[in-house]
């Protein structure tokens, strides 16, 4: 019998298969094909691989295309607290139903295939894209490139945002070997957009390779930040500049607010301007205004000060680091990670900023345990860690302990940012100065 509730649909699709990951194409291919797809009601497809930044240059892609009256579509994962959140028509998460109705449909079509709950998922978006036929697809990649499941469907654009080291027991252990993996999602001949500074040799050699028409950062398109000589504090003010047009001093929103670092927004620019779709100066800066991505440097509180980042590899940190720098004042965090994450380089970029060190076990199947998270803050010469038997008691034992002028960091995966973002909907009071 098919489930007819969404958590019911989540746990068939979750059994479907004797792995949570089972890189490759052909099984996903086959079940598209059977469920004939009309690929021109999804409109042009973007699709958007990286290390880093995938999830905020999707968010801009999105919000100036439906700004300017366009029919958008993204699919974006993993989710915080609603599976809802990776498939949005737009900008409005699609319904349960909806979603139900889609999820039966790759069942009947995958017959006896396997599909794993990633592959199961990406088919049910695409065909509820298809259905609602939209003028912009845009495909956040899962795991590197060339064998994730939205590499089934050809792009009219690619962006590559960042390389960098992540997911080593899948793509590899250098930025060569991940970067040939993540230029998998490019075609012969389509327009591509790097937004890494400094892109792997294997990547450019890919792009040459397929004859793309390539958008490099630093070269065709770059972020100009004015900065005041004497202090080296940021002024407020940036500049885009790139072959087909520019924007000059734009007005950079706060830093702690800021969810969407500018370099994605280069690169995401860069693509509009390939598809002719640049906004005005003062448009652009209304709606970058606009823009808030949960979890990533997502702040849920001003009083005090809370911040939830999904950051998890060492260049997500040496990221936050930087913007821990820069908004400046005393900082404590919580921390909770991965097992298969480099946890020690992780703590050790932001060792140095980071005051106050609060941790606890995820309660998850790849969770690292108390003892691997002590050894990893040992290694990283963090020494001083409080200690909970939860991610959300962790960050109770944070604010309570905080002073009035320390902010509080919450990082380490999507796992530890959902639990507190759950705990802090739920209670909401926690938030509030008289709770401290």
């Amino acid at each position: 019998m098919k489930p007819n509730t969404l958590e019911g649909w989540l746990d068939h699709i979750s059994r479907q298969h004797g792995q949570v990951i089972d890189m490759g194409l052909d099984r996903v291919r086959l079940v598209l094909d059977r469920l004939d797809i009309d690929h021109a009601r999804l409109g042009q497809v973007i699709t958007v691989a990286g290390t880093n930044g995938k999830g905020s240059t999707v968010a801009v892609l999105d919000r100036v295309l439906r700004a300017q009256g366009c029919r958008v579509a993204t699919y974006t994962s993993p989710h915080l607290l609603r599976y809802n959140e990776r498939v949005r028509l737009n900008g409005t998460e699609l319904d349960d139903q909806s979603l139900c109705e889609s999820f039966a449909l790759v069942e009947e079509a995958r017959a006896t295939t396997p599909l794993t709950y990633f592959e199961f998922g990406t088919l049910a978006a695409i065909g509820c894209f298809a259905k609602a036929g939209v003028d912009f697809t845009i495909l956040e990649v899962g795991l590197g490139g060339r064998l994730d499941a939205v590499n089934v469907i050809d792009p009219d654009v690619a962006v590559i945002t960042t390389v960098d080291i992540d997911h080593v027991d899948w793509l590899g252990s250098d930025r060569e070997v991940i970067g040939r993996e993540k230029a998998g999602i490019l075609r012969p001949g389509i327009p591509f957009v790097c937004g890494d500074s400094a892109p792997p040799g294997s990547l450019r050699e890919q792009v040459w390779e397929l004859g793309c028409s390539s958008y490099w950062r630093g070269e065709d398109f770059s972020i100009q930040d004015r900065e005041r000589a004497q202090t080296g504090l940021l002024d407020g003010q940036w500049n885009w500049l790139g072959k087909t047009g520019s924007y000059q001093s734009l007005q950079r929103n706060g830093l702690p607010a800021m969810s969407v670092p500018l370099d994605n927004v280069a690169a995401a620019l860069q693509v509009l301007a390939l598809l002719d779709a640049l906004p005005s100066e003062e448009r652009l800066a209304q709606l970058l205004g606009e823009i808030s991505v949960p979890g990533r440097f997502y702040q849920v509180s001003q009083q005090p000060q809370v911040v939830l980042d999904v950051g998890h590899n060492p260049q997500a940190a040496r990221y936050l680091a930087q913007r821990i720098r820069q908004a400046g004042g005393r900082w404590r965090a919580v921390y909770a990670g991965l097992v298969d994450k480099d946890i020690v380089q992780v703590l050790s970029e932001l060792a140095g900023v980071v005051s106050h060190w609060h941790s606890a076990p995820l309660d998850c199947e790849r969770a690292a345990t108390r003892e691997i998270l002590a050894e990893s803050f040992g290694k990283a010469g963090v020494v001083q860690i409080e200690w909970a038997s939860t991610v959300a008691e962790a960050f109770r034992q944070a604010l309570r302990e905080a002073g009035a002028d320390e902010h509080v960091l919450v990082f380490g995966s999507f796992y530890t940012v959902a639990a507190v973002l759950q705990l802090v909907q739920d209670e909401p009071s926690l938030l509030t100065q008289g709770s401290r």
